[in-house]
């Protein structure tokens, strides 16, 4: 399989949704545009509306994807750099560190300030 990218196109949808309909596997549905089976498994199975496929529900969902996980803060600010140092100096692992955060909801990342 040739490796693609670039996230699944409008018309990637719609062909999608099209040779789906006619009966094919998704292994089948897969090599027809040169996408990997689990690329065209997680489009079919995430992007399902109550009544079948939906192809205007898919793309507003995957831009919502796409939106939310740019604007997700991936770098730790400052402050969250010196908890982790500080802790780290106590003798914690960074799965307690992490662990001890998910508990106090305490952030691990976020906007530099």
């Amino acid at each position: 399989m040739p490796k693609r990218d670039h996230p699944l196109t409008a018309a990637g949808r719609c062909r999608i949704d099209a040779l789906g309909k006619s009966g094919c596997t998704q292994a089948a549905i897969a090599r027809a545009p040169g996408r990997h089976p689990a690329t065209i498994s997680r489009a079919l199975s995430r992007d399902k509306g109550r009544k079948g496929d939906r192809r205007r529900q898919a793309r507003t969902r995957a831009a919502t994807r796409r939106c939310r996980a740019s604007s997700v803060p991936r770098k730790p600010t400052p402050a969250v750099r010196t908890r982790i140092r500080d802790d780290r100096g106590r003798g914690r692992s960074p799965e307690q560190i992490c662990g001890r955060a998910t508990h106090e909801k305490r952030p691990m990342a976020g906007r530099p300030a």
